[in-house]
């Protein structure tokens, strides 16, 4: 009986054992198929679009994170009103709200716009829209909502794919290819896709100009934008941007969002050779000695005289002529304000070989001054002499004789006398330091330099000069120290030759004052200040920007 019993028992426990068994491993399967499904439609990501695109006749391809994007938007409802709106109404005939709304529960973290050039000469410009799938019949709901009410989706089959189209609103042709719902402006267009990828063809990732741009900006970040300059139409800029073509390649942007703005990634490729690298760059901090009142404009570098030297090199490799008449100009204009005794090459450029800060102040009127370090202080007293001398003789609109001699060859030289009531050479002595100036009666304007400690101070005013002094010998409210300023700087990973400083907020004010519209910009003023850096390379151009609020 006992036996019996015992026998019966072990068969409940084995009979229990087996039900556990089985228990868990179908709480084990559901598990794994559970997080299988999540995996797969929630963590895993499409192919990269470069991956897909065509390497021949790209023109432009801007990719974001969805996130990101949203993120971004909701800080800045101005970039909304006058970007992101405009966009999805032109192409998805949708407000963001509604996007927002519809796009739930398929739209994954990938987006892309990327406009194609047709490969034929008659063939028109394309575009695709990428926006990653998570989940087909959630899109496809969304794709139904863009047409009128009761509009039935037409459905061509192309290969092994489906192409979808609106037979009385959109012109707008959809398919769910390789992770993405794309939608482009021609079924041509989707059908050549499928066609290049099927083919395995040569992908935009490939090419090497392409990823020599990607890889010279920030691989983490909100998005990016590609361009290649030559693919984009610039007949209308012909004359001024055609030859151009030769040394521009391609470019790149990228986004960030940071905790008090947005910092911008930028790389633009040129002809290997064309720009010279290797100089000595000495450090700039002449951020020390300019006031952050009411600064509206900043901006210092290293080598005034060799980077605009770069600047015309790269234009007289491709126009020769248009860098002959930039710098005739320049030469004018110095021949203008300072006479023809000042030369642009042996006095202007001597001035300005080293460390360089050039500011504008907006009060509300604008004021400039200019510090440069030199190497000599009496060469360069030399040269600011001629140049204030030029200058006092230059204000012809204050003369009022005028005497001519004629000479043997029977030639006329006009000589011009000034009027030393409305006209006045003056030297102030502030702390020690000789301030020369050429004062005019009636104009808020004047030609006013010092020169200590192995610096010029430059500025259209006595007062301006003044300012600058104050700061070389005081500790004081400098740029240098100010906490906009050094939050920018310390956000960016690019320590370039030059970098310049906006107050968003005075540059806007003096433009409305000038009665220039803003309006077509208005996003920016979510953001207050804005610092940007830039750097030569052999074969490029890198800058970065941070944009505050």
């Amino acid at each position: 009986m006992v036996k019996k019993l015992t026998k019966k028992i072990q068969k409940i426990k084995l009979f229990q054992t087996k039900i556990t068994t089985l228990f868990f491993a179908f709480l084990g399967a559901f598990t794994l198929s559970f997080i299988g499904y999540f995996l797969y439609f929630q963590i895993s990501e499409a192919k990269d679009v470069d991956e897909i695109l065509p390497a021949e006749n790209v023109m432009i391809v801007t990719e974001f994170s969805s996130v990101e994007l949203a993120k971004f938007i909701e800080e800045n409802e101005d970039f909304r009103t006058h970007i992101i709106d405009p966009f999805l109404k032109q192409y998805l005939n949708k407000n963001l709200t509604d996007f927002a709304s519809q796009a739930k529960g398929w739209l994954g973290n990938k987006a892309a716009f990327a406009i194609y050039n047709g490969a034929e000469e008659n063939e028109e410009e394309s575009y695709y829209l990428f926006l990653e799938n998570n989940n087909q019949r959630k899109a496809l709901e969304f794709l139904r909502s863009l047409g009128v009410q009761g509009e039935e989706l037409k459905i061509e089959k192309y290969k092994k794919f489906e192409i979808l189209s609106f037979s009385q609103s959109l012109n707008v042709d959809c398919s769910f290819l390789y992770g993405y719902l794309i939608c482009s402006n021609e079924s041509a267009a989707l059908k050549k896709l499928i066609d290049l990828n099927q083919a395995q063809s040569v992908f935009l990732h490939d090419l090497g100009d392409y990823n020599r741009v990607k890889n010279n900006l920030p691989k983490i970040g909100g998005g990016r934008v590609y361009f290649n300059l030559q693919k984009i139409d610039f007949s209308q800029y012909e004359i001024y941007l055609g030859p151009l073509k030769e040394y521009l390649k391609e470019g790149g942007l990228s986004f960030t969002r940071i905790n008090q703005g947005l910092r911008l990634n930028s790389y633009l490729s040129l002809k290997k050779g064309l720009v010279a690298t290797g100089s000595v760059v000495t450090k700039n901090d002449l951020d020390k000695y300019v006031y952050a009142d009411d600064l509206g404009f900043y901006l210092g570098g290293t080598n005034l005289k060799e980077s605009f030297k770069q600047i015309l090199k790269v234009w007289d490799e491709a126009t020769p002529y248009f860098a002959i008449i930039l710098e005739g100009m320049l030469r004018a204009r110095v021949a203008n304000y300072f006479g023809t005794e000042v030369s642009l090459e042996e006095d202007i450029y001597e001035l300005l070989k080293n460390a360089y800060a050039f500011e504008v102040r907006f009060l509300p009127m604008p004021q400039f001054k200019l510090i440069l370090e030199i190497d000599d202080e009496e060469e360069a007293d030399q040269i600011l002499q001629k140049m204030l001398e030029g200058f006092y003789l230059q204000s012809e609109e204050h003369k009022v004789e005028k005497k001519e001699t004629t000479l043997k060859d029977g030639s006329v030289v006009r000589e011009l006398l000034a009027n030393d009531d409305k006209v006045k050479k003056v030297k102030t002595d502030f702390e020690g330091s000789i301030i020369q100036s050429v004062e005019i009666e009636n104009v808020p304007f004047s030609f006013a330099y010092a020169i200590k400690d192995k610096k010029v101070f430059l500025g259209t005013s006595v007062a301006a000069v003044q300012e600058n002094l104050n700061l070389a010998k005081h500790s004081g409210d400098s740029l240098f120290k100010n906490e906009i300023y050094k939050e920018a700087k310390n956000n960016m990973f690019l320590e370039g030759e030059e970098s310049s400083y906006f107050n968003l907020n005075k540059v806007s004010a003096f433009l409305t004052l000038l009665g220039i519209d803003t309006q077509e910009v208005n996003f920016l003023a979510t953001f207050s200040h804005a610092v940007f850096s830039t750097k030569w390379f052999d074969d490029g151009m890198a800058g970065e920007a941070i944009l505050l609020r």
